[in-house]
């Protein structure tokens, strides 16, 4: 996973003679330690997050995920990607169970996301500058309008501490029925006691 993070860090910068020298040994360290299926494993056990940071490292570096350094006995880093995915449920951590988890979908998701830039030959997944913000005109509302939403006043006794900003983004949803604090005697607490 580090190996693979730093990559994504250092690949804007290949320019650099001595950077290029780090990046080539780690893709060498890379390629060695990748496993018989096409991935890689952390504590012992092959796992989905540490093949999505190298899929994300090499689309960033601009290196095709079918480079024969990272084909293993036919089994390319995407195959052992999908190996982890669930039909409409996700991508599992780790193949010897424990279900699918938020982090391994978020992180199969951004690697699909970043092989899909690549393909289309757009940036890398932290880059999207040739992304195009789209403006989308907000009509004013006219003043006589109430709020969309009806706000009350909540106030927690116990923000003592918190940022001015902190303490009235915490209220403005409570106050919107987001979140709610806790009764505590005749005092309204954000944190549980």
């Amino acid at each position: 996973d580090m190996t693979g993070m730093a990559l994504q860090a250092l690949s804007n910068y290949q320019d650099k003679a001595d950077v290029k020298a780090a990046t080539d040994k780690a893709l060498s360290w890379l390629s060695s330690v990748q496993d018989k299926e096409g991935g890689f494993s952390s504590w012992g056990e092959a796992n989905s997050e540490s093949v999505v940071q190298v899929i994300v490292a090499l689309t960033a570096l601009e290196i095709p995920l079918d480079d024969s350094r990272f084909i293993k006995e036919g089994h390319s880093l995407l195959d052992n990607l999908l190996s982890f995915y669930q039909s409409g449920q996700g991508f599992l951590h780790v193949q010897s169970g424990g279900g699918n988890s938020l982090m391994s979908s978020e992180q199969g998701l951004y690697a699909m996301a970043a092989i899909k830039r690549a393909n289309a030959g757009q940036t890398a997944l932290y880059d999207m500058s040739d992304v195009q913000k789209q403006a989308t005109a907000k009509p004013e509302p006219e003043p006589e309008q109430k709020p969309a939403v009806e706000t009350k006043t909540v106030e927690f006794a116990d923000l003592a501490g918190v940022s001015a900003e902190a303490k009235a983004a915490i209220e403005t949803l409570a106050g919107r029925g987001i979140i709610t604090g806790e009764q505590a005697g005749d005092k309204l607490n954000f944190r549980p006691t």
